[in-house]
């Protein structure tokens, strides 16, 4: 599982821009932290595969889970760390630590206008 400082030092080094793009960041975070042999590319797409293979679960997201979100066509989709807080690819953030990736907790995720 990725902590917290392993991620901020990661995405310190990328100058990409990741609002919209929030899939692809958590493709990048898989495959630098995990191991992944595909994913679809946009979130709504990765949570359907995740629902039809049986890995989606409700409740509490755990830390080191990835928690989906059914907004917009592409739906969103964000990484649990220790805390409560979701490390995810939007402009609606708590904290920034790259360009539109960083942090902020589900509640105030979707209570942002």
């Amino acid at each position: 599982m990725a902590t917290e400082q392993d991620i901020r030092a990661w995405i310190a080094g990328y100058d990409r821009d990741f609002n919209q793009l929030c899939q692809a960041l958590m493709w990048r975070l898989a495959e630098r932290f995990g191991s992944i042999e595909s994913t679809p590319a946009s979130a709504n797409s990765a949570y359907r595969a995740e629902l039809n293979a049986g890995r989606i679960q409700g409740g509490t997201p755990p830390a080191g889970s990835f928690v989906y979100f059914d907004i917009g066509s592409d739906d969103h989709v964000g990484y649990m760390m220790e805390g409560g807080r979701l490390f995810m690819g939007t402009s609606r953030l708590a904290e920034f630590w790259g360009i539109n990736a960083g942090w902020n907790t589900i509640a105030a995720y979707v209570a942002a206008p």
